[in-house]
């Protein structure tokens, strides 16, 4: 049995948390799956867990161990992935603004399982924020995850923070393009739909949690009908399920940043919080993890699988 942890600032300690699963070989037993899940804003006491009395998160509070002394390596987006993700400082990465990050070209995490002798499958979903155009090629999407790129396999997500672009100018002036929804390398959409992008980032996370189920065979599992042709398309294509390998899955929330918004599918059955439209976002990422670890369970997959949520 793994331990999942909740962890509840964002560090740079976690390649080194993972390194004992580095030297496992296929010839032992299967390594564990890892399954990372990062809120972004999301405040120290507003889990149940932590004291929070308005916004109730028992899926989030289910995680067996609870860290508390872990220090962010800096306030703002970019420069606390890029140290999430390769273990180093910002300072050392040179990753250390917020608004225009340059092209991310440190060893990631996820390239490091995928190079162990367990060569894991990996793939992220969700906001990245750490570049998305090299300087050479500023019109291609070259320095996003996905197709091998940044170690991961597969991509469905955001470039940067959701604001950006939405709804408008920024206070400081600055006028960003809506924001793209990327699969892999291709723009699926522009601006992106809110009304269901978090549904969709369960979707997908549960396709991937279960088409990578020890024994699972390819075409098994069916892509779900929800997802739109550009996506489906990248999903069979980048995802090799034939080869029994331990995976890595990086689901990287919107919720619960500003502007604020919840699912439409969401809203149909659930309880409003106390919060309002931020706790109602915070109740909403509770309720998928939820629905991720029944997937973990129903695929037996739960006690082989390191859980980390920050």
């Amino acid at each position: 049995m793994f331990p999942h942890f909740s962890m509840l600032h964002i560090t740079s300690f976690l390649p080194f948390l993972l390194l004992p699963l580095l030297p496992l070989s296929s010839a032992s037993s299967r390594a564990p799956n890892v399954l990372l899940i990062v809120a972004d804003d999301l405040g120290y006491a507003d889990l149940s867990s932590t004291g929070s009395t308005t916004i109730s998160t028992p899926n989030i509070d289910s995680l067996r161990t609870m860290f508390t002394q872990f220090y962010a390596s800096a306030p703002i987006c970019t420069p606390s992935r890029a140290a999430l993700m390769s273990g180093r400082l910002p300072q050392r990465s040179g990753v250390y603004s917020g608004l225009k990050p340059p092209c991310f070209r440190d060893k990631t995490v996820a390239q490091l399982l995928k190079d162990s002798p367990s060569n894991y499958t990996t793939a992220m979903i969700g906001k990245w924020h750490l570049g998305h155009h090299s300087s050479t090629t500023p019109t291609s999407p070259n320095c996003l995850p996905g197709s091998s790129r940044q170690g991961f396999d597969f991509f469905f997500g955001l470039p940067y923070s959701h604001e950006e672009g939405y709804p408008g100018p920024s206070p400081e002036g600055v006028v960003f393009p809506p924001v793209p929804l990327y699969a892999n390398g291709q723009i699926v959409e522009q601006p992106f739909v809110e009304s269901d992008l978090t549904t969709r980032y369960a979707n997908v996370t549960e396709y991937l949690i279960e088409a990578l189920s020890p024994g699972s065979k390819a075409g098994s599992i069916p892509v779900p009908s929800t997802l739109d042709p550009i996506t489906a398309s990248e999903l069979s294509s980048s995802i090799d399920v034939e080869g029994d390998r331990p995976w890595f899955i990086h689901l990287g929330f919107e919720n619960p940043h500003v502007p604020l918004f919840v699912s439409e599918g969401y809203k149909e059955n659930f309880e409003p919080s106390k919060r309002g439209d931020y706790g109602d976002s915070v109740t909403e990422m509770d309720a998928i993890i939820g629905s991720l670890l029944s997937t973990l369970s129903s695929t037996s997959q739960l006690s082989n699988t390191l859980i980390i949520f920050l």
